[in-house]
């Protein structure tokens, strides 16, 4: 994908973020059902987050990054999700918190980065959070550096791959002992469920009410997702 195409998309991109968003009706359509099993958020303990969901350029596609976790002792232990973590004071900003997160867990240049705009605020149960998702792009592919203490894998997903009708499906995951169908985005043998699924369909929908004139995938691709 040459420049121009991605500064086309990433420009597009900005515009629709700038409108009214699919919010927490494209967001619901990826919901596992256990969250019904917490209760709603408390304003007075809730914590405070922000995730980056980032594009670059590659081949004839834009990609997005995402990081699979390390396995700990906490509920996203091993989990796929964008770059991102808690607010802290010296951020002063949450754009700043995505930003400093991407940086430090996958090592890229916080000055290379161009922010585009957020998406709705989404509030995760089991890890009472209340995330804040921006979107942003760098204008090449970067050379991932991520932190081992917290990033097993980083790796990048072809956007026309996310719109293609076959991606979302449901499949099983285990909680608690048993296997409960989840709604989920299937790449590859890569899983996406849970809130990174939530965010990652209203972005989704976000890309679907570009212009069709001003869609950086050839009309063949474009035929094939939309």
């Amino acid at each position: 994908m040459n420049n121009d195409i991605f500064y086309s998309f990433t420009d597009h991109l900005q515009k629709s973020l700038s409108t009214t968003l699919p919010g927490i009706d494209a967001q619901f359509r990826m919901v596992p059902p256990m969250r019904t099993d917490y209760p709603p958020m408390d304003m007075n303990n809730v914590r405070l987050g922000a995730i980056l969901a980032l594009f670059f350029p590659c081949g004839d596609d834009a990609h997005l990054v995402f990081i699979r976790r390390q396995d700990y002792q906490g509920v996203h232990s091993g989990q796929i999700s964008f770059p991102g973590g808690a607010f802290e004071k010296d951020d002063h900003t949450f754009d700043r918190t995505a930003i400093r997160e991407a940086n430090e867990e996958i090592g890229v240049p916080a000055a290379d980065i161009r922010l585009h705009g957020e998406l709705t605020e989404l509030y995760i149960p089991p890890s009472n959070f209340l995330v804040r998702s921006f979107v942003g792009s760098m204008n090449y592919q970067p050379e991932f550096r991520p932190d081992p203490a917290e990033v097993r894998e980083v790796f990048s997903v072809p956007v026309s791959q996310l719109l293609a009708g076959h991606a979302c499906q449901k499949r099983p995951v285990k909680v608690k002992s048993a296997d409960i169908d989840v709604p989920c985005f299937m790449i590859g043998d890569k899983m996406i469920w849970g809130a990174t699924a939530m965010i990652l369909s209203e972005l989704v929908e976000v890309i679907r009410f570009f212009p069709k004139n001003h869609f950086p995938w050839n009309k063949d691709v474009l035929n094939s997702i939309i």
